[in-house]
């Protein structure tokens, strides 16, 4: 027998049950679970205010889990149509069912709207079986889409962000969010987490670096001076396409600038700064190379990009200033180089990033 906690309806106690193991069909899986998140939807089905919901469920629409059982015949696959293992570490969509012919399915390529679907943890009555995350087997029928995790990602990272996660990535991609915008996330919950620790991340693929505007224009009140901290993994470049804020114009800020490294990885550790003209009157031109406390100073001209060496992460603390009496930090791209912001549509953020979360109140994309 198997255990699981059962919701039996609205306002009512949680109660702990016995099922029988699941009975396997070709295709489907069996997850011995290792965790089952606790969601603001939970919260929403113990008070009833989910329609259609078919009391008594077995909560849980995000878990991860081991593969425990395969169903007969060929195995089933993963995502990526790898044939599952015993042993492995997964995880899987909760939508499951739906119908691939409605508009949501074809044209929106929004399934999760299918009128069609059916959700483990939330749609699926627990008469039917172990059909949600809090219970110590997952059946997952033929169909499910399954994702394994990778060995290096420990599952209680992947876990800790629930739902939050991939509902604040998929607000995020819809709202196209550009280097200088600024983002207001609205509420701190976990979806409002997330999307703050998503807006902090800039770039794509070898380009990605995290920055945290603890003293930007818009969230430290000062006369002039600006600040950000930037953190670039080893092996990428960041401040690039190289940029310049030299002139006082419309949409580009006149401020001088001080660029202060450190890097991850001893007094060896070196990175390299790249600054260069951008006009008769706007000469300086650096190419250095950088170890930790070192201070480049870019008083004008076309910056970046700042290159962090394979094995060394770096870190630079940005501190700016000018003359203007708005206090913004507006940047014009080099325009034989802007064209590499239109390539991180298609790349993914480098996965080491964020290092870490700032402080809720200082994130912001700019």
């Amino acid at each position: 027998m198997v255990r699981g906690v059962v919701m039996p309806g609205p306002g009512r106690e949680l109660e702990l049950r016995e099922f029988a193991r699941p009975e396997l069909e070709p295709g489907a899986v069996v997850l011995r679970t290792l965790g089952s998140e606790v969601c603001g939807t939970d919260v929403h089905l113990r008070h009833g205010q989910l329609a259609g919901v078919p009391y008594p469920i077995i909560p849980g629409h995000v878990s991860v889990g081991v593969v425990d059982e395969l169903g007969p015949g060929p195995a089933a696959l993963d995502v990526s149509g790898r044939p599952l293992e015993i042993g492995q570490v997964v995880t899987f969509l909760d939508v499951h069912g739906t119908c691939g012919r409605c508009w949501y399915c074809t044209v929106a390529h929004a399934s999760t709207r299918c009128p069609n679907r059916r959700v483990y943890g939330i749609t699926m009555p627990a008469e039917e079986g172990l059909l949600g995350g809090w219970a110590e087997r997952i059946h997952l029928l033929p169909g499910a889409h399954v994702i394994p995790l990778p060995e290096s990602l420990d599952w209680r990272a992947f876990l800790s962000t629930g739902c939050g996660m991939p509902t604040a990535l998929h607000a995020v991609s819809l709202a196209e969010i550009a280097f200088g915008d600024t983002v207001v996330v609205q509420g701190s919950g976990p979806v409002g987490l997330c999307a703050a620790v998503l807006a902090q991340l800039r770039g794509a693929g070898q380009a990605s670096r995290q920055v945290n505007n603890f003293g930007a224009a818009h969230v430290f009140a000062a006369d002039r001076l600006i600040a950000v901290e930037v953190l670039t993994p080893a092996g990428n470049w960041s401040s690039f396409p190289p940029h310049k804020h030299d002139t006082e114009r419309d949409g580009e800020s006149q401020l001088e600038e001080i660029y202060y490294f450190e890097l991850d990885g001893g007094p060896e550790a070196m990175g390299y700064q790249r600054v260069y003209p951008s006009g008769p009157d706007k000469r300086t031109d650096v190419l250095a190379e950088v170890r930790g406390g070192d201070v480049v100073l870019i008083p004008d001209g076309w910056h970046g990009p700042s290159m962090s060496v394979p094995g060394y992460d770096m870190y630079y603390l940005n501190v700016m200033a000018g003359p203007s009496p708005d206090r913004a930090w507006l940047i014009c791209d080099d325009p034989a180089h802007a064209w590499v912001r239109g390539t991180w549509d298609e790349q993914e953020v480098d996965p080491r990033l964020p290092f870490y979360t700032a402080d809720e109140s200082t994130v912001d994309a700019r």
